[in-house]
C-alpha cells in the first residue's frame, strides 16, 4: 500500500504533465515551473504514506520516531549539503587535476547533489535501521532478561492442590518455587461514585466502565516492582489498604487517599489507596494491576498462578502434572517466544529485502541524475579532452565527485541510523541501545561503493564519447 501511493503521488504527476508538453520545448530543453496542483498532489501523498506507516506498525510512538528520525535526516541532509557545497567552491580552487574537477562537478550541479545526498543518505539508512539496529535492540532485549527468568506459568491452582504442586515443582529443579494467589472482581466505585476510565474509547459499550478486574493480595512488597507514592503496609497490618500499579491508576485518575470499592463475589469491600508502584512487566514474573492487603482480604474467592524457571531438559517431565491435575493449565513461555522470535526473523529478513529495494532506488537516484545532465557532461568532457585533459583524469574526478557524494550520504546514514535507533530503544523500549559501530560503519562503506560504483557505470559512456562526436551532437 505505502510503495503503490508513492509511486502513484510522486511519478503520475510528472507522467500527466507530460500530455500538455509542447516537442519544441522538449527539443529546446526549455521546461515550465511545477504547477501548485502538483505539489499539493505531493503533498497529499506525503500524508499518505505517512499515515500508512503509523497503521502497518501499529505504534504511534514507533512511527513517529523512525518517521522523524527519517526526516529530521533528510532536513539535515539538505541543509549539511548545501553548506559544505558553499564551502567547497572556495577550496576547490586551491586543488589540482582530478580532485578540481570532482569537487567542482558538486558545486556546479548544487541542485541535484543534494537530491542525490538525501535519496542515498534515506535509503542507506532506512537499511541500516532494519539490517543491524532491529535485531540489536531485540537481541539487547534478550540478553537484559536474567538467566533465572520464568519461562512457566502454571494457571487455575486450586488452594488444595498447592503443596502437591510445589513439590512436584522442586523435584524438578525449580528453586524458590511459589505461588501467587488470583482473584478477579469487579470496581464498582471510585469514592462512592461510579469508576470511570479516562483512556475510555468513545465507541466503547456501557460496559467499559465495569469490566473485571484481576487483583491479588500480599503483606509484602512484591518483586519486580518499583514503590513511587506512599508506603507499602506492614506484614502485621489489617487495614483495608490497596496498592494500584502507575498505569492503572492513570486510567482510572486515582491518587493515594481514594477509596475504591470492589465487588468481591457477593459482597462489596472498599480499600484505601496507600501506594502507587511501577511493574517491571518484562521480567516475566506475576504483577498485578491491583494489590490488596492480605489481612484485609477475608474469605474472597481465588485460586494460584505461579510463574517459575524451569531448567533445560525438564519440560517432558512437567507433562506428567498437567495428566495429575487436569484442571491446571501449563503456558509455556519459551516456546510462545521461540515462535515470536521466528516471525521476528521472517518478517526482518522480508523487509530486509524490501528495505535493500530503497537502496536501489537510491542508486537510482543517483543515476537518473546522471541522465538528467548526460548531455551536459558529455559537453563538459569534451571540452576538457580538447584542452588537454587526459581520460584518466576525467575518471579521477569522477570517483572524487561520488566518492566525496557517497562519503557524505554514508556518514550521515550511519550517525542518523545509530541516534535513531538509540531514541526508539530508549523511547519505545526502554533500552539504552550501545550502537554496533563496525556493522555500522560497514554498511557505510558498502554505500559509499555503490555511490562509486554508480558514478563509475553512468559515466563510463559518456567519457569514452569521442570530443568531435560529443561537441557536433550538443
Amino acid at each position: 500500500g505505502i510503495g503503490l501511493v508513492l509511486l502513484l503521488g510522486f511519478g503520475l504527476p510528472p507522467l500527466l504533465r507530460l500530455r500538455n508538453v509542447p516537442p519544441m520545448r522538449v527539443l529546446n530543453r526549455s521546461f515550465a515551473a511545477v504547477p501548485p496542483s502538483s505539489l499539493l498532489v505531493y503533498a497529499a501523498a506525503l500524508a499518505a504514506t505517512l499515515a500508512l506507516t503509523v497503521y502497518a506498525t501499529g505504534n504511534l510512538v514507533l512511527a513517529g520516531w523512525v518517521l522523524g528520525g527519517l526526516a529530521a535526516l533528510a532536513v539535515v541532509a539538505m541543509l549539511l549539503g548545501l553548506g559544505l557545497l558553499a564551502l567547497l567552491r572556495p577550496i576547490q580552487h586551491r586543488l589540482r587535476g582530478a580532485w578540481k574537477l570532482g569537487l567542482a562537478s558538486l558545486t556546479r550541479r548544487r541542485g541535484l547533489s543534494v537530491v542525490q545526498l538525501v535519496g542515498l543518505s534515506l535509503s542507506l539508512c532506512a537499511l541500516l535501521l532494519l539490517a543491524v539496529v532491529g535485531p540489536d535492540l531485540l537481541g539487547q532485549w534478550r540478553d537484559r532478561l536474567p538467566a533465572d527468568t520464568p519461562n512457566y506459568f502454571l494457571m487455575n491452582i486450586q488452594p488444595e492442590q498447592t503443596e502437591p504442586v510445589l513439590q512436584t515443582l522442586r523435584g524438578l529443579g525449580v528453586e524458590n518455587a511459589a505461588v501467587e494467589p488470583f482473584s478477579t472482581g469487579r470496581l464498582v466505585a471510585i469514592n462512592d461514585k461510579p469508576p470511570v476510565r479516562g483512556d475510555r474509547d468513545p465507541a466503547d459499550d456501557g460496559d467499559g466502565d465495569n469490566r473485571p478486574v484481576n487483583f491479588s493480595w500480599r503483606h509484602a512488597f512484591p518483586p519486580a516492582n518499583t514503590l513511587l507514592q506512599g508506603k507499602f503496609w506492614t506484614a502485621d497490618s489489617t487495614a483495608a489498604e490497596a496498592s494500584v500499579e502507575e498505569g492503572w491508576a492513570q486510567r482510572y485518575q486515582l491518587k493515594l487517599g481514594d477509596r475504591i470499592t470492589l465487588l468481591l463475589g457477593e459482597q462489596q469491600r472498599s480499600f484505601t489507596v496507600t501506594s502507587i508502584r511501577k511493574a517491571d512487566w518484562d521480567s516475566f514474573r506475576v504483577n498485578f494491576f491491583l494489590l490488596l492487603n492480605e489481612g484485609a482480604v477475608g474469605d474472597a474467592p481465588y485460586n494460584l498462578i505461579s510463574a517459575f524457571h524451569l531448567p533445560p531438559g525438564s519440560a517432558p517431565k512437567l507433562a506428567s502434572l498437567s495428566r495429575d491435575y487436569p484442571n491446571i493449565s501449563v503456558l509455556d513461555i519459551d516456546a510462545i517466544l521461540g515462535r515470536v522470535r521466528e516471525v521476528i526473523d521472517q518478517v526482518a529478513q522480508a523487509v530486509q529485502l524490501v528495505m535493500g529495494f530503497s537502496l536501489l532506488a537510491g542508486v537510482l537516484v543517483l543515476l537518473a541524475a546522471l541522465q538528467a545532465t548526460a548531455g551536459e557532461r558529455r559537453y563538459d568532457s569534451a571540452v576538457l579532452r580538447t584542452l588537454g585533459a587526459r581520460r584518466g583524469q576525467l575518471r579521477g574526478a569522477v570517483l572524487v565527485e561520488f566518492g566525496a557524494l557517497g562519503l557524505l550520504a554514508a556518514g550521515l546514514a550511519v550517525t542518523a541510523a545509530a541516534v535513531i535507533g538509540a531514541v526508539v530503544g530508549q523511547q519505545a523500549f526502554d533500552i539504552a541501545l550501545a550502537p554496533d559501530w563496525p556493522r555500522l560503519l560497514l554498511g557505510g562503506a558498502f554505500g559509499l561503493a555503490l555511490s562509486l560504483l554508480a558514478g563509475w557505470s553512468g559515466t563510463r559512456r559518456i567519457l569514452s564519447t569521442p570530443p568531435a562526436l560529443a561537441l557536433r551532437t550538443e
